[in-house]
């Protein structure tokens, strides 16, 4: 609603009126006793009221020896917006004498002809009083409305009674009460009924018939609206329908809000509907009561209040602030700020939380208190906003409207916590600063909680706590750059609870301390998008904050040891360590141990950087290991070469052509392939192709081989085994390699057959060699090896350490 300035009806200024109009004579308690009885009848097909006055004076004053007693006039009280007055008695003419006139009566004598001493005089005066819409003084007589005010006449006791068409509910606004009963007629009727001092008696009321308003409905953009008008007044339906489209689109510019979308009702008021306001809206019933005289700031202000009421904001001084805001949509400028109200009308200072509503009868410091806070409450906000600017206040506006949290979070669009419950006065300011002040880069946290606290609006002590707790918030968001700030602290702030959201903020300073240390100990690591920032960003709770702090300190303790494996890795290196780390892939664990940390993975990235460390820490003692044993593997390799070379140059024999030899004995390794056996004429036999009862011939007469093959670490001139061996027999010693390393002492070395087979190799210069016979194993049948001339060229005496040695047995 609206301040009204002034309310035009004002009948309780009546009854000191009318006492110092009345007679001074005693009235009863001197013999004369005067009955008023005035009613009021509401006339809505003229358009006016008519007042009947019924004054009856009965003289019960005898008269004594010297004198008699006698009465002859009265006064009344005529509004002065009245016609003129008709008076007549029962016995003779009234005359009437203009007495005086204030802001709302004329006072009226009426002479009439004596009554004397038993008599009884009655006069009656009649007035109308026009009842139009936009008719002075604010009495409507309308088919749909009606409003008066009601004062009572006579001396000693009387009555007022108010008379309205069926249809109507009357409704006291002010002044005495009134009992209902119906005329005969089937109208209303309204009585205070016989009351003492009649002349103090007064009371307002209106009374209304809905089913007779004319509704008018429309659209402004896409806002529905319903105009209730009185039928005889088609003027103002028509203007404000044109106010209506022009102020909606102003103000969902103005304050970046669309309207609701509900249907609005607009009703025409007359003044004592309104009270001491000049327009109202119930946010309930979505009902706007503007007045039959039509003001555009009015109209901006009322149509307001349909964001701007209780539902939205829970103290009043809000409500009317931001109205006051609106109507500069019908003013010279969006955001022109009302003027500083001045002085406080008390020595208590101002208070625009402990908002006042007028009473009927309000007194002079009441209004005076309630003018102030209406533009108390308009310059702040208009002062505010042009601080900030119009995007900038609409944002406020707009998260007002909607339950922002102020402290926004990463996901954008928080609710408070208590969302469907209006907007309290801290709410607002901290989104004044938040979505208002900051954006639009004010530098001094306190400016809009000044205002504040200058109009009694929030304790100074709050504002003292609350500047302190936002000044250390606002320089952790600004360290935790891309992070946003976690609801753990920013409920705290938004609930004012800043010793909570002082804990939290410390723990949130050694969360950001901890990344710090982190991003600075790895160069090109960050933790931006790793779990320690979604933990961060999604903590509700200190619990949940005091979570993330270890995980971030178990992190950076893993980042210092990847640090130091990294610096250990990169710089210069000794021989000895080179040496050892030759074949070792430090670079793939320690890329694993960043990627670890990088994955907020830190008792694994620990653990890897710890072993490239160890690693490295340790290469120097492997690498002179490795050294010591390459140095002392080439002297053992440089001496076995010396002592081969010394043998083989002690043992050296001519060798004939090598011998090529085909074919493996079972159960043996291969056979050599390329020369002959040490002592041994080259030969070819197969045993397993001979005749049955073939038989081992003598060997020739040659020197004996020796042991074959030989045992690890044994020379030559040993006796041989069997050969070949039975079948499944293995020599005495079997070697591990054929042909050995090098070459044999003394010896040529052999060659090993290629292609397997059972096939022993045919010399290469062969001699006639007798048949013989061999038994490979078991019972296998024998055949005779034919007679093939076989080359043979025996060798001579295989020498010995100790000599030439003769051969056990020779052959032919």
């Amino acid at each position: 609603m609206r301040r009204r300035l002034m309310l035009l009806l004002a009948p309780f200024a009546l009854a000191s009126t009318l006492v110092i109009a009345a007679p001074g004579t005693a009235l009863a308690s001197n013999g004369m006793i005067e009955t008023g009885t005035t009613t009021y009848e509401v006339l809505p097909a003229q358009a006016q009221i008519k007042v009947t006055i019924s004054i009856s004076i009965a003289n019960r004053k005898p008269s004594d020896s010297q004198y008699y007693y006698f009465w002859n006039s009265t006064q009344i009280a005529v509004e002065k917006e009245a016609g003129a007055i008709s008076a007549t008695s029962n016995a003779g003419k009234v005359k009437q004498k203009a007495l005086k006139q204030d802001d709302y009566y004329r006072y009226v004598e009426l002479d009439y002809p004596d009554v004397l001493y038993g008599q009884t005089r009655v006069v009656t005066a009649t007035y109308a009083i026009p009842a139009a819409p936009k008719s002075p003084g604010g009495y409507r007589a309308l088919s749909a409305y009606a409003s008066l005010c009601a004062v009572g006449n006579g001396e000693d006791t009387g009555s007022v009674s108010i008379v309205v068409p069926a249809g109507f509910d009357l409704y006291v606004d002010s002044g005495s009460e009134l009992t209902e009963s119906t005329a005969k007629d089937g109208r209303l009727v309204y009585s205070t009924g016989t009351q003492s001092a009649p002349y103090k008696l007064w009371t307002c009321v209106d009374a209304e018939n809905e089913a007779k308003l004319t509704q008018s409905p429309f659209s402004a953009g896409t806002q529905p609206f319903t105009l209730k008008s009185w039928p005889e007044d088609k003027a103002w339906s028509a203007q404000m329908q044109a106010e209506v489209t022009t102020d909606v689109p102003a103000l969902e510019d103005l304050t970046g809000l669309t309207m609701p979308g509900a249907r609005v009702t607009i009703v025409e008021a007359g003044d004592a509907q309104l009270g001491q306001y000049a327009g109202m809206y119930n946010a309930d019933a979505k009902i706007s009561y503007i007045p039959e005289t039509i003001d555009k700031a009015t109209v901006a202000h009322e149509l307001s209040h349909i964001w701007f009421n209780g539902k939205m904001l829970a103290d009043k001084w809000m409500s009317e602030g931001l109205a006051g805001y609106s109507e500069q949509a019908a003013g010279p400028g969006n955001f022109t700020a009302c003027a500083e109200p001045g002085a406080y009308p008390t020595s208590s200072g101002p208070n625009l939380l402990s908002w006042k509503i007028l009473s009927a009868q309000p007194t002079i410091q009441d209004e005076a208190v309630v003018d102030y806070n209406y533009r108390a409450a308009c310059y702040v906000f208009t002062t505010l906003a042009s601080q900030m600017g119009p995007d900038n206040f609409r944002n406020v506006i707009t998260a007002a409207s909607t339950d922002m949290l102020a402290y926004q979070g990463a996901t954008a669009g928080e609710k408070l916590d208590d969302g469907d419950g209006p907007l309290t006065s801290k709410e607002m300011l901290d989104l004044i600063d938040e979505f208002g002040m900051l954006p639009a880069g004010v530098k001094d946290l306190d400016a809009a909680g000044d205002v504040f606290a200058r109009y009694g609006i929030i304790d100074s002590s709050d504002l003292t706590a609350r500047s302190t707790a936002r000044t250390k918030y606002h320089a952790l968001a600004a360290s935790a750059g891309k992070w946003a700030m976690p609801l753990a602290v920013r409920d705290p702030m938004a609930t004012w609870s800043f010793a909570s959201a002082t804990t939290a903020m410390t723990t949130i300073g050694q969360i950001l301390d901890a990344r710090k240390q982190i991003e600075s100990a790895v160069e090109g690591l960050s933790l931006d998008g790793t779990q320690i920032q979604k933990d961060f960003e999604a903590a509700t709770t200190q619990t949940d904050l005091e979570a993330v702090l270890a995980l971030a300190k178990k992190e950076a303790d893993a980042a210092d040891v990847v640090a130091r494996a990294v610096s250990l890795n990169g710089s210069s290196r000794s021989l000895t360590e080179t040496v050892g780390l030759l074949g070792v892939d430090v670079d793939t664990q320690l890329t694993a141990a960043r990627t670890d940390l990088a994955g907020v993975k830190p008792e694994t990235a620990k653990s890897q950087a710890q072993s490239v460390i160890d690693t490295i820490d340790a290469s120097g003692g492997q690498g002179t290991t490795r050294i010591a044993m390459a140095v002392g593997g080439t002297l053992v390799l440089l001496l076995l070469i010396a002592l081969v070379v010394l043998l083989w140059r002690r043992g050296r024999k001519p060798v004939p052509a090598a011998a090529t030899f085909a074919g493996q004995l079972p159960g043996f390794g291969p056979m050599p392939g390329t020369g002959a056996m040490p002592g041994y004429p080259a030969q070819q036999f197969d045993y397993r192709t001979q005749a049955p009862g073939w038989s081992q011939p003598q060997m020739p007469s040659q020197p004996q081989p020796p042991q074959w093959p030989p045992a690890t670490g044994q020379g030559f001139g040993q006796q041989p085994p069997q050969w070949p061996p039975a079948a499944g027999q293995m020599p005495a010693h079997q070697p591990a390699q054929w042909p050995p390393a090098g070459q044999m002492p003394g010896q040529q070395q052999a060659q090993w057959p290629s292609t397997p087979g059972p096939q022993w190799p045919a010399p290469d210069n062969a001699i006639p060699w007798p048949p013989q016979t061999f038994r490979p194993s078991g019972d296998a049948p024998l055949r005779e090896e034919p007679d093939t001339p076989r080359p043979f060229d025996p060798y001579g005496p295989l020498p010995s350490e100790d000599g030439p040695e003769s051969p056990e047995s020779g052959g032919s």
